[in-house]
């Protein structure tokens, strides 16, 4: 017999078995994994911070913030703001109407927009970018969309930073912060010849440039990584670029550096799970392994693995949009 003090005919202890709070929650706020529970910024008090702890084996939530708790019931009852039987209702009906609730705020840990003395100066560089041709029709759009462009080597005396000096005569790709303010810039050697000259270099610390807390293509990933809470994590700029132009756009990359607390922060704030799709070399299966172990009490983590000496770039190249979607699993 039920504990609640009213006639229904649903048995509400069933109905609390059948719709798990987790399940339920995750309609109303994006769940970020933490231990063996889950935690979000709690929607009955202004959260910068997500203090919401949801937990799976209890089947309630509790907020150390502002001291909401209860169970899945409760949770309806109070983000609803309706009586207990409409929430039995909702909940027995799967009728969610998921309120406005601000997205996840960024770490604090960004990387800042190029320093005054040589925003003009970057600017002035990114105008001059001549079009690159990716080698492939179906890549051109997203290219062109990403800023991709050849530095002209007639320009080098025009600039006074040394390290937008160094990149005269490469191909170019910009790179931004979460807002979509220029941060810096990478610069790959055309073609793969002379192997003694790097073949990436990079606006310099000095200019106001944070490797470590960058993520190539993130403010254009991030519309689709809120919506759908999942990110494809890819190595280098053209893997996202390739990844982009398949349509999967929730895409961003690493900047060819080891996975980062601060990228880390970035994607576990926004995402509730990741897909790693690295190069299927030994080097790509080791960062994968990694990165799965950095994120084992954060977030859900999948594998994608990769042909072996293929990366998505190649792969695109091979078999196009459908095929690389095919390949990845996203139809």
């Amino acid at each position: 017999m039920s504990r609640y003090p009213f006639t229904t005919t649903i048995d509400v202890e069933a109905l609390k078995r059948a719709h798990r709070i987790e399940t339920v929650v995750s309609k109303y706020l994006p769940l970020m994994r933490k231990g063996s529970g889950h935690v979000a910024l709690c929607p009955f008090h202004p959260d910068k911070h997500p203090s919401l702890r949801i937990s799976p084996n209890l089947q309630i939530y509790h907020c150390f913030a502002c001291g909401a708790k209860g169970d899945v019931i409760n949770f309806v009852q109070e983000i609803e703001h309706c009586t207990f039987v409409e929430a039995v209702q909702k909940i027995a009906g799967g009728q969610f109407t998921a309120p406005a609730v601000p997205e996840p705020p960024l770490p604090d840990r960004r990387p800042l927009v190029c320093k005054l003395r040589t925003e003009q100066e970057n600017a002035q560089f990114l105008a001059s970018l001549l079009p690159y041709d990716p080698g492939d029709t179906a890549l051109e759009a997203v290219y062109r969309a990403f800023g991709v462009g050849i530095s002209p080597m007639c320009a080098y005396d025009r600039y006074k930073t040394p390290s937008l000096q160094r990149m005269m005569n490469r191909v170019i790709f910009p790179l931004h912060n979460a807002e979509g303010g220029l941060t810096g810039f990478a610069a790959r050697r055309i073609g793969d010849q002379n192997p003694a000259i790097p073949k990436y270099l990079n606006t310099a610390l000095s200019d106001g440039f944070d490797k470590s807390a960058t993520l190539y293509g993130l403010h254009h990933a991030l519309p689709e990584i809120r919506r759908t809470q999942t990110a494809y994590i890819v190595e280098g700029y053209k893997d996202a670029l390739a990844l982009h132009a398949a349509g999967i756009t929730n895409c961003v990359a690493l900047c060819g550096t080891a996975f980062t607390p601060q990228q880390v922060d970035i994607l576990c704030s926004q995402a509730r799970q990741l897909y790693l799709v690295l190069d299927g070399d030994v080097a790509g299966l080791s960062a994968a392994v990694r990165i799965q172990m950095a994120l084992r009490d954060r977030i859900t983590c999948h594998k994608i693995r990769l042909d072996k000496g293929l990366d998505p770039d190649e792969l695109f190249r091979r078999v196009g949009a459908v095929g690389l979607r095919a390949y990845i699993g996203v139809f």
